[in-house]
């Protein structure tokens, strides 16, 4: 070999191996980025729908809108926090219904 070609040879032989690497390494962040995206755009598109449809659905209301609990209140007559006493017959507890209030209360 000569002179002029001996400090070419490493650049050479790093090119090389780099090379293949470097077009791997491109098409296995594509393929990473363009999967996340596909991702991202199904997960919006889904709560997109899901707003829509209780945007534009009728909540539907039984004709009680409480429960009635059967256990007894706890020591010294307290209420749990979600109980209180009906307050027609002071007998048996309410239990207080956690529902949607309206179709854009989850918003």
């Amino acid at each position: 070999m000569s002179r002029t070609t001996l400090p070419l040879l490493p650049i050479i032989s790093l090119l090389i191996f780099s090379l293949p690497l470097v077009i791997l390494a491109t098409f296995t962040t594509f393929l990473a980025f363009s999967t996340l995206a596909v991702r991202v755009l199904l997960v919006y598109l889904e709560m997109g729908i899901a707003l829509l449809q209780s945007g534009f659905a009728t909540p539907v209301f039984s004709g009680t809108s409480a429960l009635v609990s059967k256990r007894k209140p706890g020591i010294g007559g307290r209420l749990g926090a979600d109980a209180v006493r009906r307050p027609d017959t002071g007998r048996g507890l309410v239990q207080r219904q956690r529902g949607i209030g309206g179709p854009w209360s989850a918003i």
